[in-house]
């Protein structure tokens, strides 16, 4: 039975960020919610211009997925998601709870199911969890479905933010029983691949807040919908 996913709805807003050229960044919005006339400027990877996009945030746990979303969504006045909000609403359990009573397996099957009914949806941003592209199902849907984001971070940095958010440690179960530092090394480095094979456009989210996070997808998508030196 299909479930309604729980999704929070943006109006377009201006962009919060000042010194840009609000001209390039208003471009790609328009381009974002009606690819379809990006083609005027020949094909883009990003574009789909058979249908209305869903845009997919992966990324180690810490690399601010859950923070950009919103700030996406917003600027292009589309919906937002967090799958692994939406796995525990389902669930009526936290993660660490259904580890602990189905194990990973049982976990990686309800996120699957999830991301499939996010995915299926129109005008959305998705902060999909860090291990959502894992299964090769999630990373064909994702890439299906509009622009997959990577948003990249070195391990030292993520097991950092990860140590400082107390809420997330609590929630959030141990993949490996190891110290902190040592599995996001270790299952950053299994994955990367992964990202790299779901991802259409790859950021550092590193070093920077949110809103400039923002700022480069938008940036990048609109460099790749309007290549430098094309015809406006």
């Amino acid at each position: 039975m299909h479930r309604k996913a729980n999704v929070t709805r943006y109006g377009t807003t201006s962009f919060p960020y000042a010194g840009i050229d609000e001209r390039v960044s208003d471009e790609c919005v328009h381009d974002m919610i009606h690819p379809q006339e990006s083609l005027r400027n020949g094909p883009s990877h990003l574009s789909h211009p058979d249908k209305q996009m869903t845009i997919t945030l992966v990324g180690y746990r810490g690399c601010g997925k859950s923070s950009v979303a919103p700030l996406l969504a917003e600027r292009l006045g589309y919906a937002c998601a967090d799958s692994d909000a939406e796995i525990e609403r389902r669930a009526g359990l936290s993660i660490a709870q259904i580890f602990e009573c189905e194990q990973e397996a049982g976990f990686r099957q309800r996120e699957t199911a999830v991301l499939k009914d996010l995915l299926a949806q129109q005008h959305l941003v998705v902060a999909a969890g860090g291990g959502a592209i894992l299964a090769e199902e999630n990373r064909q849907r994702m890439r299906a479905a509009g622009p997959v984001i990577w948003l990249t971070a070195p391990a030292d940095v993520l097991a950092q933010r990860i140590s400082q958010d107390n809420a997330s440690a609590s929630l959030r179960p141990s993949l490996t029983g190891r110290r902190i530092t040592d599995e996001v090394a270790e299952v950053l480095n299994a994955r990367k691949d992964l990202y790299a094979a779901a991802a259409t456009l790859q950021i550092d989210a590193s070093q920077q807040t949110p809103a400039e996070i923002v700022h480069q997808i938008l940036a990048a998508i609109a460099d790749r919908v309007h290549p430098s030196g094309d015809a406006s």
